[in-house]
């Protein structure tokens, strides 16, 4: 059930009429795609490794080094369907623009990246970037410019990064029971 409205629960995809699950079915449904995937970045910091974006451990960080451009490449291994992203950014080292890509490998001409989300002007700290369901064994994001009043000589930091796939929601109030309690 719902901690926020008490309202029943049901993994989404499935029709009003599925069976309710519990919490703990819940959060092994609603598992981070990304924590079991390869992850490419651009750059890290000695001590700020990759293996930190998916690790769980709010203490822990990602850095790229100081460099106008950073990507952050996730392969899952295998299709599997998307339609939301979770960004804990460090402070103010956060992207201040940025986009997200999938790989498009069904494309009639040729297989290519393909934009589903971007930002022009971001000012949060902790973002969730829902979209349409997208099927992709690839996601890349791609941040060229760093904040305004960015700190000289520090990259881009991410504390948690999260892609969500099999959500479980309240039927009463539409929130994703494992990450909006």
């Amino acid at each position: 059930a719902c901690q926020r409205c008490g309202g029943p629960s049901t993994p989404s995809g499935f029709p009003p009429t599925a069976p309710t699950i519990g919490d703990k079915e819940c959060e092994k449904l609603c598992g981070n795609v990304a924590k079991n995937g390869f992850i490419t970045v651009s750059s890290e910091v000695k001590g700020r490794w990759k293996k930190f974006l998916t690790d769980g451990n709010k203490k822990t960080r990602w850095e790229s080094r100081h460099s106008e451009d950073m990507y952050i490449t996730m392969d899952f291994g295998k299709q599997v369907d998307i339609n939301r992203i979770d960004l804990d950014w460090y402070g103010s080292l956060r992207a201040q623009r940025y986009q997200m890509y999938f790989w498009d490998d069904k494309h009639p001409v040729k297989e290519q990246w393909v934009s589903v989300y971007q930002v022009k002007n971001n000012k949060e700290r902790k973002q969730s970037i829902m979209f349409p369901n997208v099927t992709t064994k690839f996601v890349q994001i791609r941040a060229p410019r760093r904040t305004v009043g960015q700190q000289i000589g520090k990259g881009f930091s991410l504390k948690e990064l999260r892609v969500h796939d099999g959500q479980c929601y309240c039927r009463r109030c539409n929130k994703c029971l494992a990450y909006d309690k």
